[in-house]
């Protein structure tokens, strides 16, 4: 698929140099908007950008007004993948106008899309969960099984997002069975690296490693360039899934590749890869560099709209905090937490918050203030189960860090 990116992307600038040439100004337009997405697609971002924003000037030079929405619509995707929800909704909802005065039932689909991931990434998830309803609903009534997987995925993002395991896991499901049938590797490879995702935080190890061995082979693309994005959240997939299970030195060197991949380009990733790496340094002794990497990822975080990722940031602070014996920082992380997670609903974050509260009161010989915040988390926690039901709870409680938490609260009995 990459191979065959680059070659579209030097059929397309053959295509635009005689379209040029020719004074064809649609075709000039969506010339560049191809050359776009061939960046896009092997994770150039800035290249991809570059083209896109011609593509929009010329069309609104030219009152190309059907080219002008589909430069709106990739411009929009690009700034998802930017870490830059707010511009990414306002692009998306200019083009949604368009395509749904114009009956481009297609079209509206794709747009709805995106502006679904832009409402996931603003935490805007009720919103969200709403665009791709609608996503879904077009796209069955057109017939579009490539626009049902996508809806598929954001319906399941934005349920991982809210930490329903299971719901989400649903939806993975049905965008891999539609994916297989359509023969792009690409998105299989998404949708191999969605489930696994889902997978390994349910506590199902094997059934998510073999995912996501899956999907590293086809984001490699042997032979062609690699798909970085997808490689990368496949790295830090694999880092989470490591830490969870406890195993050290893997957590830390997949953390590391997927920091590399991430550049300066995936700030999304780069936050969950370091906080990721913090972590695992200080359960591994390496308290400084646990400390630095946890900061630095809290830090990175602030700058980007995306609640979601500050809370992954400082719940993976506050852990590294009680890790070093630092129960004011512990306390004051968890703390600007809780409230956070609860408004959200991501209870499955939230009981963690609120039992790091509880042990860095201890530390601090808050017996009572202790006792609280841990019957508080106990609840939290088994809330749970009738969100995911008992099967799912009990492989989640099966989980080495969740068992390692409830071992220093002494609660190993729930």
């Amino acid at each position: 698929m990459a191979g065959e990116a680059a070659q579209a992307a030097e059929y397309s600038q053959q295509a635009l140099a005689q379209a040029q040439s020719s004074g064809m100004e649609n075709l000039t337009t969506a010339g560049l908007i191809d050359i776009g997405n061939s960046y896009f697609l092997r994770g150039n971002l800035s290249e991809a950008e570059k083209n896109f924003s011609e593509a929009l000037r010329l069309a609104q030079s030219y009152k190309g007004k059907r080219n002008e929405a589909r430069a709106l619509v990739s411009l929009a995707s690009l700034r998802t993948h930017q870490s830059n929800p707010s511009e990414a909704a306002q692009l998306a909802e200019r083009a949604l106008t368009f395509y749904q005065q114009g009956g481009y039932r297609k079209e509206t689909s794709q747009a709805y899309a995106i502006l679904g991931h832009a409402y996931d990434q603003l935490g805007k998830y009720d919103a969200a969960l709403w665009a791709f309803e609608d996503q879904l609903k077009i796209a069955q009534q057109v017939g579009d099984p490539q626009q049902t997987a996508l809806s598929h995925e954001g319906l399941g993002v934005v349920l991982n997002h809210q930490q329903n395991y299971p719901a989400a896991l649903a939806h993975f499901d049905e965008q891999y069975s539609i994916t297989k049938t359509l023969g792009n590797n690409l998105v299989v490879g998404y949708s191999l690296m969605n489930r696994g995702t889902m997978l390994w935080q349910l506590g199902r190890y094997d059934e998510a490693e073999k995912g996501l061995t899956e999907a590293l082979a086809i984001a490699a693309n042997p032979g062609h360039e690699p798909y970085t994005e997808l490689l990368a959240w496949i790295r830090v997939s694999k880092a989470r899934l490591a830490l969870s299970k406890r195993n050290l030195p893997v957590a830390m060197s997949e953390s590391q590749t997927a920091l590399k991949l991430a550049g300066s380009e995936f700030k999304a990733i780069a936050v969950q890869a370091g906080s990721t790496l913090g972590l695992a340094q200080s359960l591994a002794g390496q308290t400084a560099a646990g400390r630095k990497s946890c900061d630095q990822a809290v830090e990175l975080a602030k700058t980007i709209a995306d609640p979601l990722l500050l809370s992954h940031a400082l719940l993976a602070l506050a852990e590294t905090a009680l890790n070093a014996d630092d129960a004011e920082i512990a306390i004051s992380a968890a703390q600007e937490l809780e409230g956070r997670l609860e408004m959200s609903r991501q209870h499955e974050s939230q009981w963690r918050a609120v039992l790091i509260d509880a042990l860095a009161q201890r530390k601090q010989s808050n017996e009572k203030k202790s006792s609280e915040t841990s019957a508080r988390a106990s609840k939290i926690l088994a809330a749970l189960e009738a969100e995911w039901g008992p099967n799912n709870y009990k492989t989640y409680l099966a989980r080495p860090d969740v068992q390692e938490l409830l071992r220093r609260s002494n609660r190993t009995g729930l």
